[in-house]
């Protein structure tokens, strides 16, 4: 967020759960590091407390997640 100029936008791009305990296929195909991700309200809660102003969300299908973690690898 320092590099964010003053009236700028920060666009992130974060993959929560929607509910928990993840499903093991999931937490295999999409996190590395042990332990549960955050959730949807975690993730809101994280940017917030530290001043970020959440503007819009938009949420990807299981489908584009897999396609779009597959081109990262």
């Amino acid at each position: 967020m320092q590099a964010v100029k003053s009236g700028g936008y920060l666009a992130v791009s974060d993959l929560v759960l929607k509910k928990v305990p993840a499903p093991k296929e999931i937490m295999e195909i999409f996190f590395e590091e042990p332990g549960q991700p955050l959730t949807l309200e975690d993730a809101r809660r994280w940017y917030t407390v530290r001043g970020v102003r959440i503007l819009r969300e938009v949420a990807c299908s299981q489908d584009a997640w897999i396609e779009y973690y597959d081109l990262t690898r």
